[in-house]
């Protein structure tokens, strides 16, 4: 099985960042997020929001986890946390509720279709 690392893309799939948002220079982020790689990746991630039918947020971040944990080659995802509760909402996401096949498809859909997305190393 695959351990999937960094599930919600440093935050950008929890919907904590916009396209506007910069990283301090000694933030790894800074180099890994650079600001025409946020420009790129935070309106695609709010499109993905969109097609998945959540809000961004706690909700998105959830169903991120959800969705990577549907392939069948995932066994585990390794998402980052701050405190406690943000331990506890990311194992919530692996509660047993399947997504909708829908769903899966329309953003297997997007990441196929998109350019810029498909560029990046990690297939679905």
């Amino acid at each position: 099985g695959i351990l999937a690392r960094v599930p919600l893309y440093y935050g950008i799939l929890a919907g904590k960042y916009t396209a506007e948002t910069t990283f301090p220079s000694d933030d790894h982020r800074s180099h890994t997020l650079p600001p025409d790689t946020m420009r790129e990746l935070a309106p695609r991630a709010a499109c993905v929001a969109r097609l998945a039918g959540v809000a961004p947020g706690a909700d998105f971040a959830r169903w991120a986890l959800k969705f990577a944990l549907s392939h069948p080659a995932v066994s585990c995802v390794i998402p980052g946390a701050r405190n406690p509760q943000q331990a506890e909402a990311n194992c919530a996401a692996s509660d047993g509720i399947s997504l909708r096949r829908e769903q899966i498809a329309a953003v297997h859909n997007f990441w196929q279709q998109d350019a810029y997305l498909r560029q990046l190393r990690t297939p679905l």
